[in-house]
């Protein structure tokens, strides 16, 4: 059964709501469908679309809810039970949820594959051990915290409308091990069509440890009389990412945000242990949307495995947070990844650049690659150029979304300081390879009462896939 939290926000209008679910809207208004309609069929969107994903709706739907070209899903099917211990999986029933004020969680309960009454599935997969990465399937709409050291990883995710065959994970790039999973369901909307599009957004949200001074200060997170805490989820609420990179979020932040997004799940550690200390670059993901196969965290440094190093010229501590998700409304897999490069030295941002362009061809693993960050320098840097050139030859070339939507302009200003204005350049970014374009993408500017909700404006971006099921690229 899926379990969702009402969000705190009611029932907002949704950029993308009139036609995420449109399908789905209009075959339930037929004379036919009212007829078969069952008597506890949840009528907003987001229900809908959920069911979507779980495949509940396909004896409602002609065709079910096949591709373009008619090829139908077999529905929701229920993993094969599979049960070892050490580095092998372990499928029982349960829900992994919880965040605690220290930014971190700990995944409680097993959980076995199997279908519920609404159709929905979930699966757990468990693997122990240095160097190991557990990955658990819970309802949609739960929240599920990482708790980890530079080489454990703990993620929350949940499956539906497809069936995960889940065999002994092999350890790949970063330190982490990855299930092999394999979707058997066909895709629910055509990839080419605009719901199949996904919302990025990076967002700095400037640090604040909720002190004192937080609650004095005009901008505190924790301002007694106008906390930025809400500027920042009215904002997010507004801009209804599914795939939301974040920069410098402390522990007291990323317990604050994780409680207020109970449809999103939550990837994160501290920069300085590995665990809950410094800067997080914290992902929430959309949980109807998204489902995590595998996540994990380096730092930018000689020594990436080892948590607080750095490169010898770098003025703070820097890493990257990955995750490799699964798009359930179209089938298709990715590697998102959010960083925050150096502010004070130049070198330290070339040498990252390097550093996270040779890890794509391991974490990928040929899937496609986006990724949000604040990268402390505008796009005509050789850092930041060193991730959108087509050299080395046969790795992957990121490009610049924004531009490919926005015609070059002096007010493209996203580091404010509080103080709103748009002259200046970019240093904010949602970048992604050759398999997505960017068909809209925005710096967020939104004040409340002459308040902004961070020292950056946000950084949207709206990624289509570029091909159609069969490969063929999309109009």
């Amino acid at each position: 059964m899926f379990v969702t939290r009402p969000s705190p926000w009611g029932d907002r209008a949704r950029s993308r709501g009139e036609y995420r679910g449109a399908m789905v809207m209009r075959v339930l208004s037929s004379p036919a469908a009212e007829r078969r309609r069952p008597a506890a069929l949840p009528r907003s969107r987001r229900a809908l679309r959920s069911l979507v994903l779980a495949g509940a709706l396909a004896p409602l739907i002609p065709g079910g809810c096949g591709d373009a070209d008619g090829e139908t899903g077999a529905g929701t099917e229920t993993a094969a039970p599979t049960t070892a211990t050490g580095s092998s999986a372990t499928s029982s029933s349960g829900t992994s949820q919880g965040a605690s004020s220290s930014g971190t969680a700990t995944a409680s309960g097993t959980a076995t594959a199997a279908t519920t009454a609404d159709g929905s599935a979930s699966a757990s997969t468990e693997s122990t051990g240095t160097g190991s990465t557990t990955t658990a399937a819970s309802a949609t709409g739960s929240t599920a915290d990482a708790t980890a050291t530079s080489t454990t990883d703990t993620t929350g995710a949940t499956s539906t409308g497809t069936t995960a065959d889940t065999s002994d994970a092999s350890t790949s790039g970063g330190g982490t091990t990855e299930p092999s999973t394999t979707a058997t369901t066909g895709p629910a909307v055509d990839p080419c069509s605009p719901e199949a599009a996904l919302e990025v957004v990076a967002f700095n949200v400037r640090f604040d440890d909720g002190g004192l001074d937080s609650r004095l200060d005009a901008d505190g997170w924790e301002n007694t009389a106008n906390p930025r805490r809400q500027r920042v989820l009215d904002t997010i609420a507004a801009m209804d990412p599914d795939i939301l990179g974040m920069q410098e979020v402390l522990a007291n932040q990323v317990s604050d945000l994780s409680a207020a997004l109970p449809d999103y799940t939550f990837v994160g550690v501290g920069r300085d242990d590995g665990v809950s200390g410094g800067e997080h670059m914290a992902v929430y993901v959309r949980s109807s949307r998204l489902t995590i196969l595998a996540s994990g965290h380096y730092w930018l440094s000689d020594t990436p495995e080892v948590p607080g190093t750095v490169f010898p010229c770098s003025g703070s501590r820097r890493m990257v947070t990955w995750l490799r998700l699964r798009d359930e409304l179209t089938g298709r897999t990715l590697l998102f990844a959010n960083t925050h490069w150096d502010n004070a030295c130049q070198e330290s941002r070339e040498r990252s650049a390097t550093l996270m362009r040779s890890r794509w061809e391991q974490l990928a693993a040929g899937d496609p690659v986006v990724m949000s960050g604040d990268l402390n320098q505008s796009v005509d840097n050789v850092a930041v150029q060193t991730l959108l050139i087509a050299e080395p030859t046969g790795t992957t070339q990121l490009l610049d979304g924004y531009r490919a939507v926005n015609p070059a302009a002096a007010n493209e200003r996203t580091f404010h300081g509080f103080n709103g204005g748009t002259q200046g350049s970019r240093i904010d970014y949602v970048l992604h390879d050759a398999a997505f374009r960017t068909t809209a993408a925005t710096i967020v500017r939104t004040a409340y009462d002459g308040r902004y909700p961070s020292d950056h404006y946000p950084v949207t971006g709206t990624l289509q896939w570029a091909t159609d099921a069969q490969g063929d690229a999309c109009p």
